[in-house]
């Protein structure tokens, strides 16, 4: 049995990078445009 369950209060985040945001004007998100982002992405986490 586990007796850390820490993941009972925790929050868990998922990002989908290829809606997110799109660095090179293809209409993909890449990993670029998430990185652009990533003060935004801890502004509300």
């Amino acid at each position: 049995m586990i007796s850390d369950l820490w993941y009972k209060n925790a929050i868990i985040y998922s990002l989908s990078v290829e809606t997110f945001m799109d660095s090179n004007g293809d209409g993909v998100g890449d990993f670029v445009g998430l990185l652009r982002r990533l003060d935004y992405l801890q502004a509300w986490a």
